[in-house]
């Protein structure tokens, strides 16, 4: 069955290559085409892999996922789906539902002291030469399949960017949830810029309502510049 997910993501990636690398810059496309080069090679890790050798994945890669290249639910009130049950917990709350960035106005929004929050996908699309700077710098494909996979296949994600000298006036609270019934695979790839001198609180939260299974594969980069602070 392993095989038989491994031929099923190559024959899916080939075939929807134009939504997949929907609005990618020139060089984000050659990137992917890399790192899935490098994930056919690396395969999915195995018990034989050091970093593994105590984690058996069968189970996991045993199972039959569905793949959506698109969002498959619109206008999503995330407040209605999640509830956080912290008491005064006061955030500033960015969300994910079933792979895809959801929000109530804007999926990229710039607040009055410079941060950008929002859809990777979108940054990508509005802030590419921001976005290639540190895009694919940090998780290396060529020596884990996971991040190959993820950075040939995600298609949204959580984009963060704190300008020099800032700090973020409230927690940003990072929402994902799924709630499908199916067996989703989701790629997700977020992108965390936290510029010099600046503080950035996060939180990370992830619920399913219907408990299906998975193949939840997230790849979070992070670059912290000189004197940066990121509290989680």
């Amino acid at each position: 069955m392993e095989a038989l997910l491994k031929d099923k993501i190559s024959t899916l990636f080939n075939i929807n290559k134009i939504q997949i690398f929907n609005n990618n810059p020139f060089e984000v496309k050659e990137m992917r085409e890399n790192a899935f080069k490098d994930f056919m090679k690396l395969d999915f890790p195995s018990e034989k892999t050091e970093a593994w050798k105590n984690t058996d994945l069968k189970k996991v890669l045993d199972r039959d996922y569905s793949f959506y290249f698109e969002p498959t639910e619109k206008n999503v009130d995330i407040e209605k789906v999640f509830q956080c049950e912290v008491p005064d917990f006061d955030t500033h709350i960015i969300s994910l539902y079933n792979g895809w960035y959801v929000s109530r106005d804007k999926p990229l929004v710039k607040l009055p002291n410079g941060t950008i929050v929002g859809s990777f996908a979108k940054a990508m699309e509005t802030y590419p030469e921001l976005v290639l700077k540190h895009f694919n710098k940090y998780a290396k494909d060529n020596i884990n399949g996971f991040n190959a996979l993820n950075t040939a296949c995600a298609q949204d994600g959580v984009f963060i960017y704190v300008p020099d000298g800032v700090e973020t006036y409230k927690t940003i609270q990072m929402v994902k949830v799924l709630n499908k019934e199916d067996n989703l695979f989701v790629q997700n790839r977020n992108l965390v810029i936290v510029g010099k001198n600046s503080k950035l609180t996060l939180v990370h939260c992830e619920d399913s309502h219907n408990h299906k299974s998975s193949f939840n594969n997230t790849v979070t980069e992070v670059f912290l510049d000189e004197v940066a602070q990121l509290d989680q």
